[in-house]
């Protein structure tokens, strides 16, 4: 190699002074090769003799230069004498190239070739894109240029759909419905294939009948879109948001999604806690189906989004609702829930789902094209995990059309989408580890995407991780975990690991005690919560320690919260299932 390298550099410093000869292989293999469409039409680049430049050389032939047009234009080198001339663009460049390589006083003769950025972005051809300013900020229209989610960077390594071991990729998106009509729309909508339409028989045996399209949670049928406005089943805001986790990408149409293929499944749910349960049911049933059957019926769902809530709502008010995403993760499908359009503080005043500790619920608030919080969005440094673009995200909009969305609605598909877009990666450890891990390789997408925000100043104090969300941070910390180190599956990731780092908590479930494993000695205090928000135990030990045993012994079977709080005050949350 360094024998290369040197004849190599030998030979390049004796370049400028070797002359070709016409007849040189060199030559004729160049002038063949040259005939490509990167070149700029009625350009050329000449290396002329020493001393010479191209007025001159023009002067010399002047039939020659009247009749090709041969201008100057600009002496780009004066190292091997580079000039870039100029040729009649309605001439055969070919010829003209050919031409000019016959005068003894041209060494070497090439086109001016129009060169590609290499900086690792793709960019959709979608004819809106521009108008996406959550994907690539220009800082125009009062924008701050970077202030997006560097879905560019994302997209250069996947666009969605499979993954490494090909498991098609889906979200359950829960709302009122899609346009089922929208062409950026269809390519990406998912349909039960197992499932015979209207017959009437639950053909596939994941206890929906007719599922075919989807589910509608109201009407338990598979109508999810109406262009009746009386309709439950609307879909104004639901395309929407669909539109943002999934519109097709990269068709040369209207907009993109974070994934430019992947799954929607669209189930019609949450005008109260009952529908909303029996929409994430409906996911639910259709990933254990998926697992159960090694992926011959079922669905891949890997994240549901919920662009919707209730304000000032705790979650030991709602335990069922609450508890369902756990149901959820361990099935290894984390949630994308959306916080409140309204300036307070979840801790002080509630929301549902994002005042809900389950460790595999991600709560999103909205940030601004100025990369700052919007002033009515909900905050929390212990229950909003982070922020993301979401006011005037542009999307698609019913009936075919196109338009800035917004609230914390717009907000969290993002995220939704950033969960399906991880298990894309091409990363072929971690697919693997997912597929016999479904939960906890759930919670390692959910550490991605929060250890890989942008910091921001506007979501300093107002979130766990005071930052925005980055879609190649995300992918550049799956590669960081995987596959440089095996992951712990003993770490369980709530909504204030960051305090102090991994926290171990088992065996869990369990009949009797868990053990609090600390990375470090501290002297924490720990309290057991019920689902009601009743303190079941409470322990502050004197010492420091890095173990400590927690006693569940007379407490009724169960989910409780396991709150965790530093000397500093910081807290931790961890889901305990008492046996």
């Amino acid at each position: 190699m360094l024998l290369k390298f040197l004849l190599l550099g030998f030979s390049l410093a004796l370049f400028p002074f070797v002359a070709f000869s016409q007849s040189s292989p060199f030559l004729n293999h160049h002038v063949a090769d040259q005939r490509v469409s990167n070149q700029k039409a009625g350009e050329l680049l000449l290396s002329l003799q020493p001393g010479l430049d191209a007025e001159k050389l023009f002067a010399k032939y002047p039939e020659l230069a009247a009749q090709y047009d041969l201008t100057t234009i600009k002496q780009v080198a004066k190292t091997m004498n580079i000039w870039l001339i100029g040729h009649d663009a309605e001439a055969d460049a070919a010829v003209v190239l050919a031409a000019l390589y016959r005068l003894p006083e041209v060494q070497i003769a090439q086109y001016n070739h129009i060169i590609k950025k290499r900086d690792d972005r793709k960019v959709p051809n979608d004819i809106f894109y521009s108008d996406q300013w959550q994907y690539n900020n220009d800082g125009s229209n009062g924008g701050v240029a970077g202030a997006d989610i560097d879905a560019e960077l994302a997209w250069h390594i996947t666009t969605g759909g499979v993954t490494p071991n090909g498991d098609t990729i889906v979200v359950a998106i829960i709302d009122d419905g899609m346009d089922t009509t929208m062409g950026d729309m269809k390519p990406n909508w998912w349909k039960n294939h197992n499932e015979v339409p209207n017959n009437n028989i639950d053909d596939d045996g994941n206890g929906f009948i007719d599922d075919y399209r989807g589910w509608n949670a109201y009407d338990n049928d598979d109508e999810i879109f109406s262009t009746s406005f009386v309709s439950s089943a609307v879909g104004w805001h639901g395309s929407s948001v669909a539109g943002i986790v999934g519109a097709k990408g990269g068709d040369g149409s209207g907009v993109t999604g974070v994934n430019w293929d992947v799954d929607l499944m669209i189930i019609v749910g949450g005008g109260d806690e009952a529908e909303a349960i029996a929409a994430y049911d409906y996911a639910l049933q259709n990933r254990k189906l998926y697992d159960a059957t090694l992926g011959a019926k079922g669905a891949y769902v890997v994240a549901t989004n919920s662009s919707w809530g209730i304000d000032e709502l705790f979650y030991y008010d709602a335990p069922l609702w609450c508890s369902f995403y756990d149901s959820l993760g361990k099935a290894g499908i984390i949630s994308a829930g959306a916080t409140v359009n309204a300036n307070f503080d979840i801790e002080v005043d509630g929301d549902m789902p994002t005042s809900c500790p389950s460790e595999y619920l991600i709560a999103v608030t909205n940030t601004k094209r100025n990369d700052e919080k919007e002033t009515q969005a909900g905050y929390g440094t212990l229950s909003v995990d982070l922020g993301a673009p979401g006011e005037e995200a542009y999307t698609v909009e019913v009936f075919s059309d196109f338009a800035p969305f917004g609230g914390t609605s717009g907000a969290t598909p993002h995220v939704a989408g950033a969960i399906a877009l991880l298990f894309s990666v091409p990363n072929q450890e971690f697919a693997d580890y997912t597929a016999g891990n479904p939960d906890s390789a759930g919670l390692w997408v959910k550490r991605f995407i929060l250890e890989g925000v942008d910091a921001n100043t506007s979501l300093a104090n107002k979130s766990v991780t005071e930052g925005r969300l980055n879609l190649f941070g995300a992918i550049e910390k799956m590669y960081e975990y995987f596959p440089d180190e095996e992951p712990d599956t003993n770490v369980t990731i709530g909504i204030g690991d960051f305090w102090m780092g991994n926290i171990s908590i088992y065996p869990n479930p369990t009949s009797a005690e868990v053990v609090v494993q600390l990375p470090s000695s501290e002297a924490v205090i720990i309290r057991v919560l019920g689902m009601d928000g009743k303190v079941y135990f409470y322990t502050q030990p004197a010492a420091p320690a890095r173990f400590h045993h927690v006693s569940l012994v007379g407490m009724a079977t169960g989910v409780y919260i396991l709150e965790v709080t530093s000397p500093q005050g910081e807290k931790s949350y961890h889901r305990v299932i008492k046996q």
